[in-house]
């Protein structure tokens, strides 16, 4: 099975000075937004114009590149990009659906210059104007391990002085999904599996969708003196990019109807956005792997624990408690999937991210 956490390479990244070199390698300004040309005729297929590089991050032994997609996609949907970093010696590259991408495995300390291409149907760009960046083990000194997991599709920024770590998440999901549009070019939609009533779907494709989410919190958040409420919408961010839901839809509980529409994620689209509900099998699966962070900074965690293999016995009202984890053998407070089974529906156990109230003080998910 195709299995995307094994690509994650999205780690604690820094902010630090950078050179960009504006002058591109490929493509022409003044190409059109679909290119390929027409003569009373079928539309003629070319490669795309260049990307645009418009920042690096530095993190430790890696370098994560953002990019302004192709004016001109060559008449043609663009299925992939690729950056590329080189030293001169030896070069290093990760590909993605979007902007930004992570390449990894690079020597602390050296210059890179780094470089991204577009791909479609009849071909790759020429090579977009060139980024260069130094890795640095720096970046990543003070920040959580954990961090690590969250994947292409959420860039990471740690802020030493102000102690905070901010989470830019595109929205959509880096994996395969019934969502996804079957005529699109993500190359990520998949036939609804037996967990999804076909019918029951949500409207709304998940390429449709613009809709970021960027949380900020502290590096290392403290539980309230009370606890606060959760609302509708995003109240945490998963580490495939796309936010999480808590246990109601409009106005009522979750209940079979909206469930026999989710997909093997635990996850449907509405409003303006795909999201999960409830535990994505294909991430976690009754064992300890991380999901994603909420808004008040702790992190959440799978339905075991990481040191017993179990459930925890614990858990508080909102499931979470002090403990171990595999990113931090200190004890520490973090929450975890209940293990309660909520629903069953479609023969698939449905188990809530999270349906109590926010330990520490919730902030703003921003768009």
């Amino acid at each position: 099975m195709w299995d995307r956490r094994k690509m994650r390479t999205g780690l604690a990244v820094g902010t630090a000075a950078l050179t960009l070199s504006l002058a591109s390698c490929g493509g022409d300004d003044s190409s059109s937004g679909t290119g390929g040309s027409t003569s009373g005729g079928p539309t003629t297929i070319v490669v795309p114009d260049a990307p645009k590089v418009t920042s690096i991050a530095i993190g430790n032994t890696f370098l994560t590149i953002a990019f302004d997609p192709p004016s001109s996609n060559g008449g043609a949907a663009i299925t992939s990009y690729e950056a590329t970093c080189a030293d001169g010696a030896s070069s290093f590259a990760s590909s993605a659906v979007s902007s930004p991408i992570n390449v990894t495995g690079l020597a602390n300390g050296m210059q890179y210059d780094c470089t991204v291409t577009a791909t479609n149907s009849a071909g790759t760009s020429d090579a977009s104007n060139v980024a260069t960046g130094s890795p640095d083990a720096s970046a990543a000194s003070g920040l959580p391990a954990a961090f690590s997991q969250f994947g292409n599709n959420v860039t990471v920024v740690y802020n030493e002085a102000a102690g905070t770590v901010t989470l830019e998440a595109t929205g959509k999901p880096d994996h395969v999904s019934p969502y996804w549009d079957p005529n699109g070019d993500s190359g990520l939609y998949v036939s609804p599996g037996s967990e999804t009533t076909e019918s029951r779907m949500s409207p709304g494709f998940i390429d449709d969708y613009a809709i970021r989410f960027n949380l900020t919190v502290p590096i290392n958040p403290q539980r309230a003196s009370s606890t606060t409420a959760t609302s509708l919408g995003a109240i945490g961010i998963m580490i495939t990019g796309s936010p999480i839901f808590n246990d109601q839809e409009g106005p009522t509980d979750l209940g079979v109807g909206p469930m026999s529409g989710f997909d093997n994620y635990g996850a449907h689209t509405g409003p303006q956005t795909y999201h999960y509900h409830t535990e994505p099998t294909p991430i976690t699966n009754g064992d300890s792997n991380l999901i994603g962070i909420l808004a008040d900074g702790f992190l959440l965690y799978g339905r075991h624990e990481w040191n017993t293999g179990a459930p925890p016995t614990d858990l508080d009202a909102s499931g979470g408690h002090v403990g171990p984890t595999q990113f931090n053998e200190e004890p520490h407070y973090h929450y975890h999937i209940v293990d309660d089974v909520y629903l069953t529906v479609n023969g698939k156990d449905g188990y809530l991210l999270f349906g109590g109230d926010y330990q520490g003080t919730p902030a703003t998910i921003t768009n």
